[in-house]
């Protein structure tokens, strides 16, 4: 049943991350074949952990869109300026 979630939430584009009892869970998962990790379900220590990584994932791909929007703007100039 858990594998279904986490499908449908792959195919959203969302992952799943579940914090707490990371020993227990990794365990059970292991007993059920489940996929544990970037490929599949991911588990943190506890809550806390799971927010912070979740907040600087949002900031490297916040700096890292805003890198990219700024290259785009120098190319773009660059367009402009040799017309």
């Amino acid at each position: 049943m858990l594998t279904d979630i986490e499908a449908l939430l792959r195919k959203r584009g969302v992952s799943l991350v579940l914090a707490g009892r990371k020993r227990q869970l990794i365990s059970w998962f292991e007993q059920t074949d489940m996929v544990v990790g970037d490929e599949g379900i991911i588990i943190r220590s506890d809550l806390y952990l799971a927010l912070k990584l979740h907040q600087s994932h949002l900031a490297a791909t916040a700096e890292s869109t805003e890198s990219n929007d700024s290259a785009d703007d120098k190319q773009s100039i660059l367009i402009h300026s040799q017309i």
